[in-house]
């Protein structure tokens, strides 16, 4: 059974709980959300295997977010893994919104597109081709993550938050977590997963 402690700030917790929950439909997962004092309270009792995916920057998580190799950074917003930890965390304000909010309706039409077809094949109607599966590599990997799919392609209820999002400044920060989650999502949480023991 692989365990996940999803850890973000309270201002990220309904994000945070979203993608623990869909982690947590897929078989031998398990995962909860922590906020960061909760990992500090558990830091002793933490091994170096206990996976832990950090979203944003606290004094508590800022120490794992060092040690992890970015495998991924685009507007402002840096995602990815090293071993047991990943993290999205944002690096700069200092972005073009516009070009921020083209790219994310980009990864949010993807995901709804995905979520579509996803469900037509669940009901039978078409079978999903594996090339509209980012998260797979091969179509023999199919059977294998169907079921899963789903939670990469990230619920309804967080894409509904991602479209709502303006791009005043203020909301800058809520719209780079957005699409930091969406495309580690769809590009790296199947590898992350995949590689947890």
């Amino acid at each position: 059974m692989k365990n996940i402690n999803v850890v973000a700030h309270k201002s990220l917790r309904k994000q945070a709980i979203s993608l623990a929950h869909s982690i947590s439909k897929l078989d031998d997962v398990k995962a909860a959300y922590w906020t960061p004092n909760q990992l500090k309270d558990n830091e002793a009792r933490l091994t170096g295997k206990q996976a832990l995916i950090l979203i944003g920057s606290t004094p508590e998580s800022d120490p794992y977010i060092d040690l992890i190799k970015v495998k991924s950074s685009k507007h402002g917003v840096s995602w990815g893994f090293d071993g047991t930890k990943a993290a999205i965390a944002i690096d700069t304000d200092k972005v073009d919104s516009k070009a921020l909010l083209k790219d994310l309706k980009k990864h949010v039409d993807i995901a709804k597109e995905t979520e579509k077809a996803e469900s037509s094949r669940r009901s039978g109607d078409s079978i999903l081709p594996a090339t509209t599966i980012g998260i797979m590599t091969s179509a023999a990997l199919l059977p294998t993550f169907a079921l899963a799919f789903n939670i990469f392609a990230i619920p309804m209820l967080l894409i509904t938050w991602i479209i709502k999002i303006m791009s005043k400044k203020k909301e800058l920060r809520k719209t780079q977590y957005a699409y930091g989650l969406l495309v580690f999502s769809q590009n790296k949480l199947d590898d992350f997963l995949n590689q947890l023991t």
